[in-house]
């Protein structure tokens, strides 16, 4: 069974990418693609300063999306499967 999955915006039904503007709270564009992963529940204690802890998050997020938007998805494509590796035969 998948945990997660991503989507190319452009291919996304009508509803499903309303439903993800909603969530990301902004526009999408046709050429971005969505990832969604499900995890199981972890026991983790509360923290104290929890919307700190998550600006944070979101802010190394959006930093790892900035250097990587202008990579291509054969780029992506050829990382993931060990094409485009300096080591690879």
């Amino acid at each position: 069974m998948r945990n997660v999955s991503i989507q190319k915006v452009s291919e996304l039904p009508p509803g499903v990418r309303s439903a993800v503007e909603q969530l990301l709270g902004r526009s999408t564009g046709a050429g971005e693609e969505v990832s969604v992963a499900a995890v199981p529940p972890q026991q983790v204690p509360p923290s104290k300063d929890r919307a700190a802890i998550a600006r944070e998050l979101e802010e190394f997020l959006n930093r790892r999306a900035e250097r990587t938007k202008d990579v291509s998805d054969e780029d992506i494509d050829g990382a993931i499967d060990g094409s485009r590796w300096p080591c690879a035969a």
